[in-house]
């Protein structure tokens, strides 16, 4: 997920790009068969550390233009 300051809202990488300051990752711990969680605080969205972001925009420009 990215940040959008424009929108306030989180949206998926593929529609927001890599050229945001804030990514992070949804946690889901345990999705019922009705497709909720039990409890709000078995949801999460967790900031993405820089080194973990700087790794994905390598994986995502290799992938990408096959250019290391």
């Amino acid at each position: 997920m990215a940040w959008v300051d424009d929108a306030a809202e989180w949206r998926s990488v593929a529609k927001a790009g890599f050229d945001r300051d804030v990514f992070a990752v949804y946690v889901w711990r345990f999705v019922r068969a009705g497709g909720d969680t039990k409890t709000d605080k078995s949801r999460r969205t967790l900031q993405l550390p820089s080194q973990a972001v700087d790794a994905l925009r390598r994986h995502h420009t290799i992938t990408s233009t096959g250019v290391v």
